[in-house]
């Protein structure tokens, strides 16, 4: 996993250094809007936004120059729109989804265009809780995917009906007309399969209709749609991985301009050696004219060496700032996930006891499923924290050889930043039980009352 994330910094690095060498504004566009996205993949939204913008900057100035296509001015806008839904920016958002109406207008980009632009503007209304619109603009966007003939361009388009779909259900479950949402997320769900270009959406689509059946009252159904998502959360993260594909793409697009400047610095070295073979000759004709050109040579290797174990320097302490953030980031997924399956965790049992107000045969089965699940939660994410964190608990023991397995784990959920009473899910315990454990550590560790526990335990 590392690797992967150490191949697309370095690819996209080396691209966007050539590229500045280069000065071919048409490189520096691709190779900007490729480290841009790749910042944004580890969290960095300052450099992504950075890299994005300046690519979008330069599209505009060729485009005006007739060197660009409408489209690549599109896709620049779209990149941003993509980076503010990441870091919730939805005010950013909606500004650059204007400017895309503006250039599909401006340019006649065409209806199925403005029904993609019309999809990500009301999912953004649904966001911030403006149901009826949203659903008035996807009943039109539904009727453009529906209509739309499969043949080229549009080939593709119907593969986004199950996304529209799933979206429409959700604000009509807002607006409680539950009937059409239930039809319409089993719409998405069976869309899904003949059309499974965007199967990652799944995991969103089962979770929502899950909302629906618990707040209709159809608790068992809801647990089964519950689970499912949360089977396939936990596939899709435990499986992830880094696609550098598009790194890939930019180290090829650049490697024929490396070639050809390699083969420039072979003839000069070739040159240089001949030189100096030659200079050797000359430095038998006297002594003193050959101790000036020894001297010269041991300088320029000297200075030679200098700059080399410069560089090498510089790239160990990229890589090790790269390691840094690489485990951040995982420490923030693992985070990120693991808060959502405590919440569904919460969910589940709130149906538990829904259902056991019920009499169901299959009632005494589910209980020990959910009992089960529970009580893998922890192994489940020890395991990850230790994959991600691998020198953390022998450190920690080493330092403080006192602490107990208990106080160890508190340790961990601290780092992770975890609130009490997730802690307390987690574990199986009361909160109170948790925080009389984080006094206790506070004791064992030595640490001053006005000094910050979350802090002090992410620097060990």
């Amino acid at each position: 996993m590392l690797q992967h994330y150490n191949e697309a910094f370095t690819i996209s690095q080396k691209a966007r250094i050539e590229a500045e060498s280069i000065k071919d504004t048409n490189l520096l566009i691709k190779a900007y809007t490729e480290h841009g996205k790749n910042c944004f993949v580890v969290f960095n939204e300052k450099e992504s936004k950075y890299y994005l913008q300046k690519a979008l900057s330069m599209t505009k100035v060729l485009l005006a120059e007739d060197k660009l296509r409408p489209k690549d001015l599109m896709d620049g806008y779209l990149n941003l729109i993509q980076l503010s839904m990441r870091f919730q920016k939805y005010q950013e958002a909606n500004l650059y989804i204007d400017s895309c109406f503006t250039i599909s207008e401006q340019y006649n980009f065409g209806q199925l265009n403005k029904a993609y632009l019309k999809t990500r503007k009301a999912y953004l209304l649904i966001l911030n809780k403006k149901y009826s619109e949203a659903l008035s603009d996807l009943k039109e966007v539904e009727t453009v995917f529906e209509e739309i003939d499969s043949m080229p361009p549009n080939k593709n388009a119907k593969h986004y009906l199950p996304v529209v779909y799933s979206y429409i259900g959700e604000a009509n479950r807002h607006l409680k007309n539950n009937t059409e949402a239930e039809i319409y997320f089993k719409k998405s769900l069976e869309g899904l399969k003949k059309y499974p270009f965007h199967h990652s959406h799944k995991p969103y689509v089962l979770e929502q209709y899950a909302w629906l059946l618990y707040e209709t009252g159809d608790f068992e159904k809801a647990k089964k749609q519950l689970d499912e998502s949360k089977l396939l959360s936990e596939q899709y993260f435990s499986a992830k991985t880094l696609n550098d594909s598009n790194f890939q793409k930019v180290k090829t697009r650049y490697q024929n301009e490396l070639n050809g400047r390699m083969q420039d610095l072979i003839m000069k070295s070739a040159l240089l050696a001949q030189k100096e073979k030659t200079i050797r000759w000359f430095q038998l004709l006297t002594i003193l004219f050959s101790t000036v050109l020894i001297f010269t040579f041991l300088t320029i290797r000297i200075k030679k060496v200098k700059r080399k174990h410069m560089a090498e320097m510089q790239q160990h302490v990229l890589k090790e700032e790269q390691s840094k953030e690489l485990i951040k980031l995982k420490n923030r997924e693992l985070t990120e996930s693991t808060l959502k399956l405590i919440e569904k965790e919460e969910l589940i049992k709130q149906l538990t006891e829904e259902l056991s107000k019920h009499n169901s045969p299959a009632k005494e089965a589910l209980f020990k499923q959910i009992s089960s699940n529970s009580e893998n939660m922890w192994d489940d994410f020890n395991k990850r924290f230790k994959a991600v964190n691998q020198d953390f608990y022998s450190k920690l023991a080493h330092k403080f050889p006192t602490l107990t397995a208990n106080e160890l784990k508190i340790c961990a959920l601290i780092k992770l930043n975890f609130t009490s009473k997730e802690m307390a899910h987690l574990l199986g315990i009361s909160t109170g039980s948790v925080d009389k454990a984080r006094y206790r550590l506070r004791k064992k560790l030595d640490i001053e009352r006005d000094t910050n526990l979350t802090s002090y335990i992410s620097t060990l």
